[in-house]
């Protein structure tokens, strides 16, 4: 494999952009919800976290210069829950929050 794991991700995230738009468009025009509250409501929370994320994570990666697997893995599991406890915390409404942990507990 000439680019390895580095193509699958670049393939994917290109297959996502191109494809994108169109889910949008058909998720608002089926839903019938305005494609301004749509975006403001999914992406814009999602994006305002992952965005910094990336950039932390970046940073660590490339000064702590994790070479096994394993303490890669842990960087990035620290990570992603440290992105789901700001989410959870900095975007999901208390009414979100109460509903979110009410199916959590019956699980």
């Amino acid at each position: 494999p000439r680019f390895g794991v580095l193509g699958v991700a670049v393939g994917t995230a290109i297959a996502h952009l191109i494809d994108i738009p169109f889910h949008y468009s058909l998720l608002t025009k089926t839903f019938d919800v305005p494609v301004r509250y749509f975006l403001k409501r999914t992406l814009v929370p999602v994006l305002s976290l992952a965005l910094p994320l990336a950039l932390v994570s970046g940073v660590i990666i490339k000064f702590a210069h994790p070479t096994a697997l394993f303490s890669l893995a842990g960087i990035l599991c620290i990570l992603c829950i440290g992105y789901w406890l700001v989410y959870f915390y900095a975007v999901l409404s208390r009414d979100e929050r109460q509903y979110l942990l009410s199916h959590l507990k019956r699980a």
